[in-house]
């Protein structure tokens, strides 16, 4: 990761190693400088720490980054017998989340990594950029609220207030100290640019309203260079529901592509209220997204007469549930009659059974 403060660097480095592990199966971990300090130094410091000017400060950081390189370094490499096989060939994934704001220092993180990867163009640097202080100051900030209806959690944002750094502070003193810890960086900070033309990197101003890639090969960085062009680092509020009941849930049936019931189409009038009430009225420009089977199109039905997504409804295949084979229109009771082996694999992982 490259960026100042405050640029969503964590909150990429975090999503990235989600989706990357997820999605590709790729084993992925996050090296976070940041922890590093804290736990070899402690949480409570202030602003002067990371004044360039402080030796004593420089000298710890330092300590940090070699401290999280080598993790890393041990993480990518694999041992095999007297052999050491590279993260590569093993398809691990490493993200170094770190500042990494000049060229000195990442050219350094290239020296140490180029002896254990196949190419340097497998080090991809990710630069977060924030000309907006409006969005720099939401990132110190803000708290995001994720909702689920019909029964409401709330889940805090991490913002740089709730680190441990500032735990003890008044919000106002933390954020002071903050932005001048961001002024001590930005007094050294170099952007990638042409000059680094010969290395692998993706850049994303504002938050994805621009992205620049620069020598971007292979499946594996296309897929990193595409999830980071569709990232937010600023907070948005999404609400999910669950369709109506349908007639395949009255049976207990699985998978299908049924209508729904008098009470799934009840349900869909009630959801379409609260969606009126809570969402149209202050984001009349919201979408609303469903699958492509009819129990979750029908449910939406309503809430798009409200006024969600008139301006653009979109139906995914992404959002269909996943496909229950040769399971599909069985109840859970001839499933486990039928194979009782994998009726008690499905409930035992319902999520990662495939």
């Amino acid at each position: 990761m490259v960026g100042l403060p405050a640029r969503g660097k964590t909150y990429i480095a975090n999503k990235l190693q989600r989706y990357l592990s997820f999605f590709h199966g790729a084993p992925t971990q996050v090296f976070n400088v940041g922890n590093y300090r804290r736990k070899m130094f402690g949480s409570c410091v202030e602003h002067g720490f990371f004044d360039h000017s402080n030796p004593e400060g420089v000298r710890k950081r330092r300590e940090c980054s070699h401290a999280a390189l080598e993790d890393l370094k041990k993480f990518i490499s694999v041992s095999k017998g007297l052999q050491v096989i590279s993260g590569m060939e093993k398809g691990r994934v490493a993200i170094f989340d770190a500042t990494n704001n000049t060229r000195t220092r990442r050219q350094w993180l290239i020296d140490e990594l180029s002896p254990i990867l196949q190419s340097k163009s497998h080090i991809i640097f990710v630069e977060s950029v924030c000309e907006d202080e409006n969005i720099v100051e939401n990132n110190i900030r803000c708290v995001e609220l994720v909702y689920c209806i019909g029964a409401h959690t709330e889940t805090a944002r991490a913002t740089k207030l709730s680190m441990p750094d500032y735990q003890s502070m008044e919000p106002d003193v933390a954020v002071a100290d903050f932005k001048k810890r961001i002024a001590h960086y930005m007094q050294h900070y170099e952007p990638l640019s042409d000059q680094d033309k010969e290395y692998s990197w993706i850049k994303t101003v504002n938050g994805g309203q621009q992205v620049v890639l620069n020598k971007i090969f292979g499946y594996l960085p296309g897929r990193i260079a595409s999830f980071v062009m569709n990232l937010h680092t600023s907070p948005k509020t999404i609400y999910l529901t669950r369709h109506g009941q349908s007639v395949y849930n009255l049976t207990q049936k699985i998978g299908g592509d049924s209508s729904l019931t008098a009470h799934g189409e009840e349900y869909a009038t009630a959801l379409a209220d609260w969606v009126h009430k809570n969402i149209v009225a202050e984001n009349p420009r919201a979408r609303l997204w469903t699958s492509t089977l009819k129990r979750t199109i029908e449910t939406g039905e309503r809430s798009k007469s409200t006024g969600v997504g008139c301006e653009l409804r979109w139906e995914w295949h992404a959002l269909d549930e996943i496909h229950a084979g040769i399971f599909d229109g069985m109840t859970y009771a001839e499933i486990e009659a039928a194979d009782p082996e994998e009726f008690a694999m499905r409930k035992k992982d319902k999520l990662g059974y495939r």
